[in-house]
């Protein structure tokens, strides 16, 4: 495939020949991790050049050491406790950085029980964004290791922030942990949403683009500086954070938040933020939100951002913070603001939503399904649930 010019590919096979060789990459890292994990348990490289598996990978590979230690950790785990992540990456169904995220979740007190749901998880990665996919990962490891070692005392020692200037920038850099890592995530996300929401207004005027969430985070946390410096402690009180909670009807006690992450009664977050609880179904699909007028109001927002995760459209990897709210049943042909008719879209597929030779159809369950100018009709997705059940075209 390499020996084609690629210019004398057609849009299609273009398209295909990109994924078969992302495809073909997952057998090579798969088979490379195996044979890893064989060179480092035998202690080759110790006794036949006298290097530790990482030292020798990162010389003889020209790799940087962090890169070889990755890969070397990772194909510990996959060929030896987390066996079935390894037949996944070597069967093509998973790739080289989910192996790793699941490896690098295991540790001895969880690891026969994430290596239990292997399948279930490889399955939930096919049709969830892998930021995403990353994060119920995590959540999962957390849950199963609930006798494991995180101490909410020692959240202060683990929370450290450093700021130096190097030349005309100042690098911040550092980690947060516990509660205080809750507050400020939240905080930053917030005012992130606010910025993004005036710099899309102000395009309209402008023409200039919507900065890309890396920097309206650094610009979110400028200004939260800002507010609590312009904040006199004796005569106000500055803004409380806003987070929303989810609560599973099925699961009354377990509470998380937007991206699945569980929250417990010790969590600051419960006592120091507006709260605005989410009420789901068993399939994770926003109950009771009511009904608006033309636009839909804060809560159905949350409620779809909720059940969507981000855009719909299949492969659009935009967070929820990112999308309009499409009716599905145009507003000027008697279409309703109910949350089982609203989808959230970004600006591009917005767009293409209204473009007239494709359509879009909602089912009451929250699925999408998209139908392109050819005829091809195709699912949506959706960011943290996966759909079962026939495809738009049949079984």
């Amino acid at each position: 495939m390499a020996s084609v010019p690629a210019s004398m590919l057609s849009d299609d096979a273009l398209a295909d020949a990109v994924v078969a060789l992302e495809s073909a990459r997952r057998f090579l890292d798969g088979a490379a991790l195996a044979w890893l994990g064989e060179v480092d348990r035998r202690g080759v490289t110790e006794t036949r050049f006298g290097l530790r598996t990482t030292a020798w990978l990162a010389h003889e590979a020209k790799l940087p050491r962090a890169v070889a230690g990755a890969r070397v950790r990772t194909a510990r785990k996959v060929t030896g406790e987390l066996a079935p992540v390894g037949d996944a990456l070597r069967d093509g169904i998973i790739g080289f950085d989910h192996a790793r995220v699941l490896a690098d979740a295991a540790n001895p007190r969880n690891t026969d029980e994430l290596a239990g749901v292997t399948g279930e998880l490889c399955d939930a990665a096919q049709v969830a964004t892998f930021q995403r996919w990353q994060t119920e990962v995590r959540g999962l490891a957390e849950l199963l290791d609930a006798d494991g070692g995180h101490d909410p005392a020692g959240d202060l020692p683990e929370s450290r922030l450093r700021a130096r200037r190097v030349g005309d920038v100042t690098v911040i850099d550092g980690q947060l942990s516990g509660d205080g890592a809750h507050i400020a995530e939240s905080a930053l996300e917030q005012v992130a949403d606010e910025l993004f929401r005036r710099y899309t207004r102000d395009t309209e005027h402008t023409g200039d683009p919507v900065p890309p969430r890396s920097q309206l985070l650094a610009e979110a946390f400028v200004e939260l500086c800002r507010r609590g410096l312009a904040t006199d402690p004796a005569t106000s009180r500055a803004p409380r954070v806003e987070a929303t909670v989810v609560i599973n009807a099925a699961e009354p006690d377990r509470v998380t938040d937007t991206t699945g992450t569980r929250l417990t009664d010790t969590d600051v977050l419960l006592c120091d933020a507006i709260l605005w609880p989410i009420i789901t179904n068993f399939s994770s699909v926003p109950l009771a939100m009511g009904r608006s007028q033309r636009f839909a109001k804060p809560h159905q927002v949350r409620a779809v951002n909720l059940r969507d995760g981000g855009c719909v459209f299949p492969g659009c990897d935009a967070p929820a913070a990112w999308t309009d709210l499409h009716h599905a049943d145009p507003w000027g042909h008697h279409g309703h603001t109910d949350t089982d008719r609203m989808c959230g879209l970004c600006r591009t597929h917005h767009r293409l939503a209204h473009q007239p030779d494709w359509h879009l159809h909602l089912d009451p369950d929250g699925w999408t399904r998209w139908t392109r100018p050819d005829g091809h009709t195709f699912w949506g997705q959706h960011h943290q649930r996966q759909r079962h059940g026939p495809t738009p075209n049949g079984p």
